[in-house]
Order: structure tokens, then sequence, then C-alpha cells
């Protein structure tokens, strides 16, 4: 061990004793938003109950809390320098500490739109026109990369690249990543693996997702430690990180088909029995037969391209179940909870939007299904990971097999948020506003 090393427990504890200002992160949150809601014409957010204390301080103390974050910032941008110019050596474990105590406050600063000192008091919308906030984001992803290449070092284990830009999905995730985290654990130990064949849905979770109580997730995570970042260490961290922002995606984006398609149908763009009907199917018939399916399970007529009254076309769900027409008509227009859900399995039903919308946008609505419905076979990947994480897992020391993983799902998230940003924009121009 070089001297260097020997000296950098002592200077570790220094560092921490400068930095290590303990704070709630869901009560920070709160405590931005409640600093933020006080700015004049500003949106209101509602106040924490479980802490009221912070909201009955002074006047102009509610600012300090912010000076706090900054000074954070620049002691933890020191810490950084002086590891990377070699005056001081750090563990790959406290440097880990140092970037997500980092990612914290920059998440917290972008919240409350705060300029750096001396200016800080300065409101800005956009946290990314600050250079100072820009240079701590860079000083952040250096300190992910130095302590993650430590850690493969001491592990004697070839440390793989990450994928260029990788930290646009990683750092600054203001979300609560636990919750859909959870969400995707429950489908894969309830539903996902254990069922005979994948549900090829656009959105696997279903459109009626319950969010999981502060005791269910206690069990989750002694069930599925993964999904706690307290748990994991070095790329497990990336690793989940990816995962629950494309879980997120996915979960919020059935409520904002819904959203568009009522504001389409409104502008008279589509029409509403054509989406009912064709939104959910598509025809099979020969497909089922293939596959031995001769006749629907609901009215036990046989499938047929003919319709009449022993015979029907078989249509098929995303799912890939097969039922006769006419029943799938009449489950869709059916009241209820289940209309919109597999009448066997209950998933989620893909709304086929590109049938029915015209010119750009189908062609962006094709797009952003393809970056959904693609790529399923990886989702199995991960999700089998994740079914048979070890403990070994957690310290996020991986062969290139799991460089592959991460470098896959990092793509399969950036082709999800630029199709999606390429919808939001095409129904903007189409209905004449900015909704999106």
């Amino acid at each position: 061990m070089s001297s260097n090393e020997r000296e950098s427990v002592p200077e570790e504890n220094r560092a921490r004793d400068l930095w290590n200002i303990n704070f709630s992160i869901d009560h920070a949150v709160n405590r931005v938003l409640s600093v933020r809601s006080q700015r004049p014409g500003a949106e209101q957010f509602p106040n924490d109950p479980d802490e009221p204390t912070p909201f009955s301080v002074r006047e102009g103390q509610q600012e300090n809390k912010f000076y706090e974050f900054h000074q954070m910032c620049t002691i933890l941008n020191d810490i950084a320098d002086d590891h990377i110019s070699g005056v001081c050596s750090y563990s790959a474990e406290f440097l880990e500490e140092c970037w997500k105590k980092f990612d914290t406050c920059l998440i917290l600063i972008k919240l409350a739109g705060y300029l750096a000192p001396p200016a800080w008091g300065i409101s800005v919308p956009v946290a990314f026109s600050d250079p100072k906030f820009m240079g701590y984001l860079d000083k952040c992803w250096k300190l992910v990369c130095i302590s993650r290449r430590k850690r493969y070092g001491q592990a004697r284990m070839p440390c793989w690249p990450l994928p260029e830009n990788l930290q646009v999905f990683t750092l600054l995730l203001n979300k609560n990543l636990i919750l859909p985290l959870s969400i995707r654990a429950r489908w894969i130990g309830s539903k996902g693996m254990t069922s005979t064949g994948h549900c090829y849905t656009f959105s696997r979770y279903g459109d009626e997702v319950s969010i999981p109580t502060e005791q269910d997730l206690i069990r989750d995570i002694q069930a599925y430690p993964w999904i706690s970042e307290e748990r994991c260490e070095g790329d497990m961290l990336l690793l989940t990180r990816l995962a629950a922002l494309l879980t997120v995606w996915e979960l919020e984006s059935t409520g904002l088909l819904d959203s568009m398609l009522y504001d389409l149908q409104q502008k008279g763009l589509v029409n509403g029995e054509k989406i009912a009907i064709l939104m959910q199917i598509d025809p099979a018939t020969d497909e089922a037969i293939a596959k031995g399916e001769k006749r629907c399970t609901i009215c036990f007529k046989d499938f047929n391209l003919e319709r009449n009254r022993d015979y029907e076309p078989a249509y098929k769900t995303r799912c890939g179940h097969f039922f006769g027409l006419g029943c799938l008509c009449e489950w869709t227009f059916r009241e209820g909870g289940n209309s919109k859900k597999c009448p066997i399995c209950r998933s989620f039903l893909w709304r086929q939007v590109d049938l029915f919308l015209p010119g750009p946008l189908g062609e962006a609505a094709i797009e952003f299904a393809n970056a959904y419905m693609e790529g399923r076979e990886f989702d199995d990947q991960l999700d089998r990971f994740f079914e048979n994480c070890t403990d070994a897992d957690l310290k996020g020391i991986f062969g290139e097999d799991i460089g592959v993983m991460v470098e896959a799902l990092f793509k399969r998230c950036r082709t999800v948020f630029g199709a999606e940003f390429h919808l939001r924009k095409t129904v903007n121009a189409a209905c004449g506003f900015d909704k999106y």
C-alpha cells in the first residue's frame, strides 16, 4: 500500500467532517419546493405534513438552505480536484459516496432554480444555463468514472467503457426511483417471468398500477434488494437507474397516449369509434389456424376469413391471444376496468394509433410504438438478471456481458426518449398548442 493510500483514510475522515450534513432527500426536496412556492407568481406546492418545522423559519433563512447545498457542491468539487490532482487518494467507496451526495445537491439546486453564489439569489428558468452548475455536473460524472475504475482495479478486473453521454440518463433524476423499481420487481416476481409466454404489450404493467405503501417497500427491499440504492454499489447503481427511468416512462406513457388521443379526437383529427375497435387488435386468422388456434375461446365460433353465424375472422391481441372480431368489439365497448385488458391474461392492450392517425401523426406514432415494442427480448434478459440477482451482483463489478447490457439499455432509453419527444412535438403542432 502506498503512502498516499495509507493517508487516504484520515483524509476521508476530514473530508467527511466538512460536508457530512445529514438530510433526508425527500424532506430536502419538499423544502426546496416550499421555498419555490413562496415566490410571487410561482406554482404552489403542498407542504410536507411530516416535517412542519422547516417551513416556520425566519425570513431569509430559506435561502441559507440553498446556500448550504451550493457550499456542499463546492466542497465536493474540491474533494474531486484533490483526488484528480493527486493531492489526496480516496477509496472507491468514498468517491462513490461523494458523487451520490453531489448528484443529490445538484437535483435540489436544479429544483430551486437558483444560480450559484455570489449571484445565487438570481432565479434562472433552467439550471443548465448556469456554467457553474454545468461544471459541477461534469465533475460529478468524473467522480462516477474514477470510482468505478478504482473498483475494477481493486477487483483485478478489466473496466469496460461506459456509453458516451450515459450521464444524461443516470444523473439528475429527480424522481423516487424505488417506486418504479418496486413495480418492476413485483411484475417480474408475480407475472413476468412465470407466465407461459411473455406479454409483448405496450405497457407490461397495466394501466392501473398500485403504488406501494411504505410497508410494501420495506418488504420489497427484503425480497428484491436491488431496488434500493442503499444496497447497491458501483455499476449496479447505473444499471438500476437506467431500468428505473425506462420503467417510469413506460408507466407514464399509457396516460400520455390517452390524453393525446382525447385531444386529437376533440380536434376532429381521429374517429372515436374507430379508435375503440382498432386500437387493441390485429387481424390474424391465418396465423391463428397455423398455430392450432381454431376457434374463439369466448364464443367458440370457428376462425375463418368469412364471417357468418358459424365463422368469424380471428384477431390477435398484442399479448398473443386470439379472439373473434365480434367478441373483441363487444369486450372493447364494455364498461369497467377490464375493457382495455386482454380477456385471458389481463395484460394492457396496445393502442394501434398508427392505424388511424393521418400523415405525420401516424409516422410519429409508429416510431413511438416501435421504440417500446422492439427490444422486448432485451427486457427479458434484463428481468432475468434482476430475478437472479445475488449479493455479489449488488457490489456492481461485472464482466463485459453486463457492459453490453448497459449499452443496450442506454440505447433503449435514448430511442424511447427521442420517439416520445417527436410524438409530443407532432401532436402539439397538429393541435395548435404547446401542451405536451
